[in-house]
């Protein structure tokens, strides 16, 4: 996976968003996650779902199996958790800090059930006054 910079998390985000139209929003909440932990990144076929998923697809992230799997047949479940913990947990060499956050506030507004357009907008929202970080 290449290196993720706060640019290049919202470059990511920007090519999705493009792809997929600004209006889209993530149909799949769960509203039995946690506040800010409402997507899935990607289905039980490996390919993405959301906003993050999507933009962490686009930067050859090989998403990891949850390795809680009872292996009693079901269909394998990928991990999922809020952005930041995330990838902290499974890329935390990849991503920088402020790289995490982008996506973090992203997933954030996605998971209220924004559109994918709103969550960029935020997400550039929070780099304003950290543009050199």
């Amino acid at each position: 996976m290449e290196t993720i910079d706060k640019k290049r998390a919202l470059e990511l985000l920007e090519q999705v968003v493009e792809e997929f139209g600004p209006e889209t929003t993530y149909e799949d909440i769960d509203p039995d996650w946690g506040r800010g932990e409402d997507c899935q990144y990607v289905g039980n076929d490996g390919k993405p779902k959301c906003l993050v998923g999507q933009a962490l697809a686009k930067a050859g992230f090989e998403f990891p199996l949850d390795p809680y799997y009872p292996g009693d047949g079901s269909p394998y479940k990928y991990v999922n958790d809020s952005a930041y913990h995330y990838l902290t947990e499974y890329a935390d060499e990849s991503v920088t800090e402020f790289a995490k956050v982008v996506f973090e506030v992203a997933q954030r507004v996605q998971d209220t059930g924004q559109t994918w357009g709103q969550a960029l907008a935020k997400a550039r929202e929070g780099v304003v006054g950290n543009e050199d970080q």
